[in-house]
């Protein structure tokens, strides 16, 4: 715009040159080159009869007198040209030039900035997206996993159930109609190897089940925690635990099978107790984010080294001396069907947080 303002002011110069006085001379010079070039072509045919010496004198002069008006003219045409030929602009048009010109390269490097930032929120969002197909794609890979396993544990559990009603009954009546004390102490070790099996057996049953889809409601967790909590106190599990409930009354229903949902929370609890053998503190907290309810349990319990972590959710993996490994394996289960995650951060020697992550109904 600068520029053009340049530009029009150039040509207001100009105008202002060319006077009306300027005009009017131009056109009677017009007008006398005109009669001076029809006074010549009508005295053309006259030259024939003259002497030649005389002839070349007189088309001498016309031409001087043509040539003459011709230059006079074009001199009087580019007069009002001729300072801005000299010199195109001033030092006011430079300045609003450079001035223009700085302006110009301000929006390109704004432009610039604009497009980068641009630029680097697409690229953000692609980093975000292929986060998710990542984690979409690990999802159906364990999916695919668990299914195997169950179907895998469903068979194994079919072929076991039969032998093991089979020598339950066998050692019950070996104990019954035997009167050798070592034999009985025996016997009793053997049932106790069997019960172990039958809870393995169980336990495959249930990592089996967790493989099925099951209907999913919107499920209230303050009052399923209140009677886990009451059951866990009648059976004496939380002796010298201190118990710290900082669940908000208003933490929202969460999406999920309220069945499976308890057995996950009393596995949770029940591993964070365990882990406190000497007592210790039992914190449960809640907390809304992006539409998901943020459940936490944390111990001060023995915690659990960093290099256990990544396997923590692996079936028949387990850090204590007893137990099947599979717990944790179906609470895992469980909750991916429902939609969610689960999460533990924990230090050796300090406690372990396990933070259960699901859908909330807002």
């Amino acid at each position: 715009m600068v520029q053009a303002d340049g530009f029009r002011e150039l040509g207001g110069e100009v105008e202002q040159k060319s006077n009306p006085a300027k005009h009017k001379s131009i056109r009677y010079l017009h007008l006398l080159l005109l009669i001076l070039i029809i006074f010549s072509v009508a005295l053309l045919p006259f030259l024939f009869y003259l002497p030649g010496n005389m002839r070349v004198i007189i088309l001498c002069g016309e031409f001087f007198l043509l040539g003459s008006l011709f230059t006079l003219i074009v001199f009087v045409l580019i007069a009002p040209f001729r300072h801005s030929l000299q010199a195109p602009y001033s030092s006011s048009h430079l300045e609003a030039l450079t001035s223009s010109l700085a302006q110009a390269q301000r929006e390109v490097v704004r432009l610039n900035r604009e497009l980068e930032k641009e630029l680097s929120v697409k690229k953000e969002k692609i980093k975000r997206i292929q986060g998710e197909m990542l984690s979409l794609q690990m999802q159906v890979v364990e999916q695919e996993k668990l299914a195997s396993l169950a179907k895998m544990a469903s068979g194994v559990v079919h072929e076991i159930k039969t032998p093991l009603s089979v020598m339950r009954t066998s050692t019950y009546l070996l104990k019954k109609f035997s009167r050798d004390e070592k034999i009985k102490e025996q016997v009793e070790l053997i049932e106790s190897e069997i019960s172990r099996i039958d809870e393995i057996a169980t336990s495959l049953m249930d990592y089996s089940r967790s493989a099925r889809d099951v209907p999913l409601t919107w499920v209230d967790v303050a009052p399923l925690l209140q009677d886990i909590i009451k059951e866990l106190q009648f059976t004496g599990k939380l002796q010298n635990i201190e118990l710290v409930n900082n669940l908000p009354s208003s933490f929202p229903p969460v999406h999920a099978h309220a069945g499976r949902l308890r057995e996950v929370l009393i596995n949770i609890i029940n591993n964070a107790v365990e882990s406190m053998e000497n007592g210790g503190k039992l914190i449960l907290e809640g907390r809304i984010e992006e539409e998901k309810a943020h459940l936490m349990v944390k111990d001060t319990g023995t915690g659990i080294a960093a290099e256990d972590l990544k396997n923590l959710f692996d079936p028949f993996f387990s850090t204590k001396g007893k137990g099947t490994g599979l717990g944790l394996a179906i609470s895992y289960a469980f909750v991916k069907r429902f939609g969610g995650d689960i999460r533990v951060k924990s230090l050796p020697g300090k406690g372990t947080s396990l933070e259960l992550i699901l859908k909330a109904k807002m």
